[in-house]
């Protein structure tokens, strides 16, 4: 299939009807967007040229729909498929020598096909051929060839190429309104790649509402901008209380949240499901709305079955009206907005159940082992202390508070008879407590959500000089994470209480970690230790108040 190739004529009988400025129209439409256009006479609906890569389509269908294009004398999509968009423009016959003359041609109607910027992933271009009728091989040579149009772009393009085609008088003013149509297109893409690329779980989602509505300034005519979120969801068939709402707002603001809240109860189940556009007429027909509005426009800010709250554009700033391309462009972030608070509240409670987890298993080891009750917690806060005197961001330092709480999960399946013996252990019972870092390591490696905490459960008892377990890792080749938990694991196991001793004075304890920094401990590590020395004591000192998980990390 050649795409390329120039239209052909298909009925000879017609071919005096295809004058030369319709065979010029032709032309500048293949300019235009790029694709060739087949012909057909308005009011029978026949064929009269067929562009060379219009394969073999149902003409007799596509007649009768060109005839009402003709009629209307507008562009249309004929057909909107999953992978293809049909467009026919009607052409108005050039001035022929006199009226008469002119009555006895019949109009005539362009039509090509686009592909979707919708078209799903297609393996082998199976469901696009289909839709045009060829092979899977001519049709990913027809996909090649083409670039994508969405519906709104594509007939607003058309209307602008029907305008240059024939009011050459104007042309000054279509270009100006191509000009701008091109410029508010870019400019809507624009902001919705900004709003994708700023879609960030674990942040707050405020900031990103706010963002939206800054942007949304330089390209909706509106005077006021404003984003009224529930501070929890709603059904889709219940409004969220006034006292409950955040109210943000561009802008002078005619409405109160309290009349927001009204219009919304108002507007019922609509007001859930649909964009509502209020113009001169129809506010001036509401009492409930304040005078200082005129034009307003409404979108739900949904996901699934949730309301999350509304976006509103008040007051257009021309003194005209809200219109589609408004309407449209504010769902479209209405969309992206729902969606992303539907993601956040996911991820909010996957991190209240992951922090479930890690609480529950910590209190277990607690619970196998009362000697050490408080230790991990101790040792997690201390080793964020540390981390934090490295300079080390807060992704990391989350990392290793977590890593800290869960390092002796694997004492879980360490005997209690060697846990809790009141003496020194054997060597035989030195080798099986030995085991509890892979042990702890079995045990988590299946979570997913937390797996960039293995690397200081499995190795917090490696040695730099190489000495330690399990692995037997020196150096920088023991994880970062691992080597700050090992001194902080250190420190609270020779400061605290055993059965079988008391804990070290602070001194001792200072001193060992000293003598082993570059041998057992990191030295970088031991370093930060000593600078922060102060805060790790007030650490030690406290009771069991443990720091608030945060699972940012894991997004």
């Amino acid at each position: 299939m050649q795409t390329k190739a120039p239209t052909q004529n298909v009925y000879a009988s017609e071919s005096a009807l295809t004058s030369s400025p319709c065979d010029s129209a032709l032309q500048q439409l293949r300019q235009y967007f790029g694709v060739d256009f087949s012909l057909l006479c308005g009011s029978t609906g026949d064929a009269i040229e067929i562009a060379s890569d219009a394969r073999g389509v149902d003409w007799s269908l596509r007649s009768s729909l060109c005839r009402v294009v003709a009629e209307r004398q507008r562009p249309e999509l004929l057909d909107e498929r999953n992978q293809t968009l049909t467009l026919a423009i009607p052409l108005r016959r050039e001035r022929l020598d006199t009226a008469a003359e002119q009555d006895m041609h019949d109009p005539l109607v362009a039509v090509a096909d686009f592909l979707s910027w919708e078209s799903q992933a297609d393996p082998g271009d199976v469901l696009l051929a289909g839709e045009l009728g060829v092979s899977p091989t001519d049709a990913a040579i027809w996909r090649a060839d083409r670039s994508p149009w969405g519906p709104d772009a594509l007939l607003r393009m058309a209307e602008l190429a029907t305008d240059k085609l024939y009011e050459t008088n104007h042309l000054q003013r279509n270009i100006a309104d191509l000009s701008s149509n091109l410029a508010s297109t870019y400019e809507e893409i624009t902001l919705l790649y900004r709003l994708s690329e700023n879609l960030r779980i674990g942040e707050d989602p405020a900031r990103l509402w706010r963002a939206a509505l800054d942007w949304l300034t330089d390209i909706v005519p509106a005077k006021t901008l404003a984003i009224r979120f529930a501070a929890r969801e709603s059904s889709r068939d219940e409004v969220s209380s006034s006292e409950e709402a955040k109210l943000y707002v561009d802008g002078p603001s005619p409405l109160s949240d309290a009349m927001l809240h009204e219009l919304v109860e108002l507007a019922g189940p609509h007001s859930h499901d649909h964009t509502l556009v209020f113009n001169n007429q129809s506010t001036e027909d509401n009492p409930w709305v304040d005078v200082e509005v005129e034009q307003l426009v409404m979108v739900p800010i949904c996901a699934g079955d949730c309301c999350f709250g509304y976006l509103l554009a008040a007051n257009h700033v021309d003194d005209g009206e809200f219109g589609t391309v408004e309407g449209s462009l504010l769902s479209s972030v209405a969309s992206i907005l729902g969606i992303h608070c539907s993601n956040v509240q996911l991820f909010h409670e996957q991190a209240e159940l992951m922090s479930g987890i890690v609480r529950a298993l910590s209190s277990a080891i607690d619970a196998k082992d009362p000697y050490t009750r408080g230790h991990s917690d101790r040792v997690a806060r201390v080793a964020v202390r540390i981390a934090e005197q490295m300079g080390l961001p807060a992704d990391q330092t989350s990392t290793i508070y977590l890593s800290g709480l869960l390092h002796d999960v694997g004492k879980i399946g360490i005997a209690d008879s060697v846990l809790r013996k009141p003496g020194r252990l054997t060597d035989a019972e030195y080798e099986h407590i030995k085991l509890h870092p892979g042990l702890g390591h079995k045990i988590l490696k299946d979570i997913k959500k937390i797996e960039h905490v293995l690397p200081g459960v499995l190795h917090h008892h490696e040695a730099v000089n190489g000495k330690g377990y399990p692995d037997g890792l020196m150096g920088d080749n023991i994880p970062l994470q691992a080597r700050i938990i090992a001194v902080a694991d250190s420190f609270d196991a020779m400061g605290s209480d055993r059965p079988y001793r008391r804990g070290m004075e602070e001194s001792k304890v200072d001193s060992i970690l000293r003598q082993g920094a570059g041998e057992q401990w990191d030295s970088e590590v031991i370093d930060a230790f000593f600078a922060a020395r102060d805060d790790i004591r007030e650490i030690a000192q406290e009771e069991d108040d443990t720091l608030q998980l945060d699972f940012h990390f894991m997004t």
